[in-house]
């Protein structure tokens, strides 16, 4: 009887194998070697106000696209511990502030920080470390879409930050509208001068139009009109108040009625407006409207056929001290993924889903195509020049007075260019603020 059962037992442990064996030949089923890697490792994420004290948690509590993909990784790898810090930028916050985090990084010592190009460039660049290596390794696997975003966001051509956010600028419209008075929808590769015609028949017909009404968020216009944008970590001086910048600002303002600049895009969540911009997380309810056939299209190009336009970005980015520096690479690695597809999924969701819950919670089809645009615009976005912050809401922020341009439709040049030059030293003075 013994007999018989040990040879029982036998036979169902080489059954056992042999499913082991044909289940590692078969698609989809992924057999990962045992993890070697262990230690603990502390992330700080921009991303709310949830927490009423600056403490660590584990990775995975708040339902986020990025901590969904850091749990995963701890699962992958049993011996790896993830915690998060929550992060907010902005002043009189009671919460940590970059500034604070990376002036006592010694008391909260993070390994891997979110952050703004902006930041890494005007606070961290010498506390964080360069991840052209990783990008090197990786450049195969992510050739294409998200090696361009991760292009977008290098400070001097060196790359800092791994992109987990990306909300570039859109256009969006009322099809319904457009037609009633006759007027063109915004085409692939439309112009400024297409874009100013329709903005001014659109305010003609006495349909509401709901564009900038701020500098910053101009500047994708005044570029494609010739004019110069510093980057978020250089000087606005001689940039921002160059003969270029201030003739495109006059073609801009000429173009565009004072009726339509009244939108704040940080704030924009209309479904009523027929024409209007806003970054495009903020399409969340023009894109589940049931008072118009919302469309989405592209900013117009430049004189020359370029393609430009601005995003809100973060990435992460390695603290120079960490103990844990090769545990960090292989986190980005992960969260980075197998392909540029898979990265650009990532970075769309994040970003979406961040902003707003709904987004993850109560989807909707059309969200898949906003995805599409969001990818397909970040590609082409730098990071926005003058607003260099975000908040824990998701916004960027200034910290000086808002820069307003529809109230100037009636300056001369040289009034303007004398405004930009104030607006430059303003920037630069302030360049960052906890």
């Amino acid at each position: 009887m013994i007999r018989t059962i040990t040879a029982w037992v036998a036979a169902m442990t080489a059954a056992a194998l042999l499913l082991t064996a044909c289940q590692s030949a078969l698609p989809g089923i992924r057999q990962e070697p045992e993890s070697k890697l262990s230690g603990t490792l502390r992330v700080a994420l921009l991303g709310g106000f949830e927490s009423k004290e600056v403490k660590p948690y584990k990775a995975g509590f708040k339902k986020h696209p990025i901590q969904d993909r850091m749990k995963a990784f701890t699962e992958l790898h049993p011996n790896v511990e993830i915690e998060v810090l929550d992060l907010v930028t902005g002043l009189g916050s009671n919460m940590l502030t970059m500034k604070t985090l990376l002036d006592r990084a010694e008391e909260y010592q993070p390994d891997i920080i979110e952050m703004t190009p902006a930041e890494a460039g005007l606070l961290a660049r010498d506390r964080i470390v360069s991840l052209a290596d990783l990008v090197e390794e990786r450049s195969d696997a992510w050739s294409g879409a998200y090696l361009e975003v991760i292009e977008r966001m290098a400070l001097d051509g060196e790359p800092y930050l791994l992109p987990v956010r990306s909300d570039p600028m859109l256009i969006y419209y009322d099809r319904a509208a457009l037609r009633m008075f006759g007027l063109a929808e915004p085409s692939e590769g439309w112009t400024m001068t297409e874009f100013g015609e329709l903005v001014r028949a659109a305010v003609g017909a006495g349909l509401q139009v709901l564009l900038t009404a701020e500098l910053e968020t101009a500047q994708p216009f005044i570029e494609a009109l010739g004019g110069s944008f510093p980057a978020q970590h250089e000087a606005a001086a001689g940039v921002l108040d160059s003969d270029a910048t201030t003739a495109a600002l006059e073609a801009l303002l000429q173009a565009v009625p004072a009726e339509a600049m009244y939108n704040n895009p940080y704030l924009m969540e209309y479904e009523s407006s027929a024409l209007g911009m806003a970054w495009a997380s903020r399409l969340y309810k023009a894109i589940r409207s049931e008072k118009g056939d919302y469309a989405i299209a592209s900013l117009p190009s430049g004189a020359d056929g370029s393609r430009r336009n601005i995003s809100l970005m973060t990435g992460l980015a390695i603290h120079k001290d960490s103990p844990q520096q090769e545990l960090a690479r292989e986190l980005l690695k992960f969260i980075g993924g197998e392909s540029s597809d898979e990265a650009m999924n990532f970075l769309a969701d994040n970003t979406l889903q961040q902003y707003r819950t709904g987004y993850r919670y109560e989807p909707v089809s059309r969200d898949d195509e906003l995805k599409q645009w969001l990818m397909r615009e970040a590609t082409v976005a730098r990071p926005v020049g003058l607003s260099r912050m975000l908040t824990s809401h998701g916004t960027y922020g200034t910290g000086y007075p808002p820069l307003f341009i529809a109230d100037k439709h009636d300056w001369g040049r040289e009034e303007l260019k004398t405004q930009l030059g104030e607006w430059a030293r303003q920037i630069d003075a302030y360049r960052y603020s906890p």
